[in-house]
């Protein structure tokens, strides 16, 4: 996702991975359900390109490598983060660089605590959400994308 080209960088690991070698692929899917919400953590300034299990196992074959598995996984916190990140909009951006920037650390308390009542949210909304989790993994609606990969036996072009 960071790839303003990314068929030129997967043909150029390519040319460098050992013909029984393994690419490892982990990326936002831009097909899973959090996506249709602006709270979505992956629509930031530095993801330059998005991709589907379809797009992501095409840019492959493209590339010369044969797809091994493909499948979405789907973190305890996404569905909240969503949530969180919709309804602060700006303010959460905003909220966070005031922090960062408090050379005396006058927020930095009511931060951290604010961070872990939002990160044992996090384990129990996505605890209760499990079921519905599954659901979307197995449909390839899961928020992060993963892929194995192998070099093909024909290259592609």
């Amino acid at each position: 996702e960071h790839a303003v080209e990314p068929l030129d960088m997967l043909r150029s690991i390519r040319r460098l991975i050992a013909p029984r070698g393994v690419l490892y692929v982990a990326t936002p899917n831009v097909r899973c359900w959090e996506a249709r919400f602006a709270g979505w953590a992956a629509y930031e300034p530095y993801h330059c390109s998005y991709f589907s299990p379809s797009t992501l196992t095409a840019a492959l074959e493209r590339t010369g490598y044969q797809v091994i598995t493909l499948h979405t996984w789907e973190p305890l916190s996404a569905w909240l983060n969503v949530a969180v990140r919709g309804l602060l909009r700006e303010r959460y951006a905003t909220i966070r660089r005031a922090v960062e920037g408090d050379s005396r650390g006058r927020s930095r308390h009511r931060y951290r605590m604010a961070m872990a009542l939002l990160t044992a949210s996090r384990l129990g909304t996505g605890a209760a959400l499990t079921p519905f989790r599954l659901l979307q993994q197995f449909l390839l609606k899961g928020e992060e994308l993963v892929c194995v990969a192998t070099p093909s036996a024909v290259d592609g072009p």
